[in-house]
């Protein structure tokens, strides 16, 4: 075998040993108690898809047109505040109460 093979065979080797092969690997979602978005790329744990480190360096869903009237609890996914809703929570601005319904919606 040519010593330049094994030099290659060598580098590749401790290139996987190392985590460089990492990015082609498939990712895995990480309960990690209260913090929700956690995902494991290989041996790093990182926000998922869809989530984003905030400055307090939680991860953070995000919507991508935002939550106008409630809170974006998942990738593109909000939880509307009472009387609001659609897929941003910007439909409504009546009170659920008076209609027999209580309590937020989550539109996915």
């Amino acid at each position: 075998m040519q010593p330049s093979t094994v030099v290659g065979a060598l580098l590749f080797i401790a290139h996987i040993s190392s985590g460089g092969a990492e990015a082609h690997r498939h990712y895995q979602q990480v309960l990690t108690g209260n913090q929700p978005g956690v995902c494991r790329y290989g041996r790093r744990l990182e926000c998922c898809y869809g989530w984003k480190k905030n400055i307090k360096g939680q991860c953070e869903a995000q919507c991508d047109h935002g939550c106008r009237h409630g809170e974006c609890v998942g990738p593109n996914k909000c939880k509307c505040f009472p009387g609001y809703t659609g897929k941003t929570c910007n439909q409504g601005g009546y009170n659920l109460e008076n209609a027999g319904q209580t309590g937020p919606r989550i539109i996915s």
